[in-house]
């Protein structure tokens, strides 16, 4: 009696253990891991679920919640939907079909059915839907306007936004849901052109589609020289560069005069570039005329002012300053005009450097130059005026000190504009100083017979004239 004792207990712990590991043997298990399938369209697919001692437990197949094989019963009515073994086969997929599949075991325990679920992802070409009205736009500069860009497609497609095959740095705008919406505020005549969206999500090739976007705006007139030099019977040319959409009118006026071609007067646009243009011009006696250039749309009215004279351009001098001697320097420069100089007024100051901080003199020294060569003027055919080339030779200055030398010219219309200032600084005198001499013009015939032999025996100012 006391060997059946001992034996209960150990008998009840092995018949417990004995249940434990025939569960762990008989139960189901599902082999296969979890995964992601890509197919595309038309295509077949297989979703494999290996399982182990399934024995007479019910498996399901499921497109989410719709299930579409309990055990060997069909509940979809698919044909395209074949069970072959444990693994379900899907023929000739279409969109549809894209999404979670579940194979499911259902075992004692109901509330834990043992599982796997593939992803089932569709691949689709990108589609972009956009409406017929958007493809060409008009708005109004100032306003805002949203570029729309549905695309489809699986995966997802990225939209990319260009203008004119460039991308949009620099153009004001906003990018939202992904990219398929372009924001354009506070819209400028910048904004207007061609606009590509492109859907790629790398299945086939990207699609594109193009919005033109025009942009009412009111004409924009600006003179691409508002001055311009004139001479009697030379021909001249007025360039007004004109912006706008619709695109403006435009007219030309003398005054209040309607300007209209002739013999005399061409009347040229090319895009935006307007051109008037004079085979002789006349002042009438006059030393400036006025010119306007009127651009007109329903949008409103814009005018560029043009100013023709007859006197001469700012003069402009050369590139070297050359100091013949101590104190005598030799300027050069050229002056523009279409009618001969007759003098020039040569404006010369000391002014301050490092090596002269207590300099006092500050006033300004003028010099009238005549022109003493005078040539006939041949214009015929010009639109620009003659460059006309002087020299000068510059002394009584002081040792090793700072000037600034500035230049205007006059022709019989006037004087014209003061030249840009030039500085340049004498050095210092080595041995005894020049003496100061007389101003002596010179024609170009005597100086071209010796100009080094006068310049070293004599200071004097030496002028003549050049023609280019």
């Amino acid at each position: 009696m006391m060997i059946i004792g001992l034996w209960q207990p150990l008998v009840v712990l092995l018949f417990m253990v004995a249940t434990i590991v025939s569960d762990g043997h008989t139960g189901p298990a599902i082999l296969t891991e979890p995964g992601l399938f890509r197919s595309h369209v038309g295509s077949n697919v297989i979703l494999p679920c290996n399982i182990s001692g399934l024995g007479d437990l019910v498996l399901l197949w499921k497109q989410g919640s719709r299930i579409i094989f309990a055990g060997d019963i069909k509940v979809r009515r698919d044909e395209r939907f074949e069970r072959v073994g444990n693994t379900l086969k899907i023929s000739d997929v279409n969109e549809k079909d894209n999404g979670e599949y579940t194979c499911e075991v259902e075992t004692k325990d109901r509330n834990n059915p043992k599982s796997i679920t593939h992803k089932l992802l569709v691949l689709q070409k990108p589609k972009i839907f956009t409406s017929s009205s958007q493809h060409n736009l008009t708005v109004i500069k100032g306003s805002s306007v949203v570029l729309n860009c549905a695309a489809s497609g699986n995966p997802e497609p990225n939209i990319v936004w260009t203008k004119r095959n460039r991308d949009l740095a620099g153009l004001d705008h906003r990018l939202s849901e992904h990219g398929k919406k372009l924001d354009l505020q506070n819209i400028s005549e910048n904004h207007a052109g061609r606009y590509t969206c492109t859907a790629d999500n790398g299945v086939g090739n990207p699609v594109s589609e193009d919005i033109t976007l025009k942009v009412l705006y009111p004409p924009d007139a600006v003179a691409e020289r508002s001055i311009v030099l004139g001479g009697e019977d030379c021909s001249i040319e007025l360039v007004c560069n004109v912006e706008g959409f619709p695109v403006p009118t435009v007219h030309w006026y003398r005054g209040t005069m309607k300007l209209v071609p002739n013999n005399n007067i061409r009347i040229v646009s090319t895009g935006m570039r307007n051109k008037l243009t004079f085979i002789q011009f006349s002042f009438h006696d006059a030393s400036s005329v006025g010119f306007i250039c009127s651009a007109s749309s329903a949008l409103g009215t814009s005018e560029a002012n043009f100013t023709v004279k007859g006197i001469p351009g700012m003069p402009v001098f050369g590139p070297n300053v050359t100091e013949i001697e101590p104190s005598k320097f030799l300027l050069e420069w050229a002056t523009p005009s279409f009618s001969n100089i007759l003098e020039h007024s040569l404006i010369y100051k000391q002014v301050k450097d490092k090596s002269s901080p207590s300099l006092l003199t500050y006033g300004e020294n003028k010099l009238k130059i005549p022109n003493m060569l005078k040539a006939e003027l041949n214009c015929s055919g010009r639109s620009q005026p003659l460059r006309q080339r002087f020299e000068f030779l510059l002394d009584k200055l002081e040792p090793g000190t700072r000037y600034q030398v500035r230049l205007r010219a006059r022709n019989h219309h006037g004087w014209g504009t003061t030249s840009q200032p030039i500085t340049f600084k004498t050095s210092q005198f080595i041995g005894q100083p020049p003496q100061e001499s007389q101003i002596l013009p010179l024609s170009a015939g005597n100086l071209c017979k010796n100009s080094r032999g006068l310049l070293g025996s004599i200071l004097m100012i030496v002028y003549f004239t050049r023609w280019m």
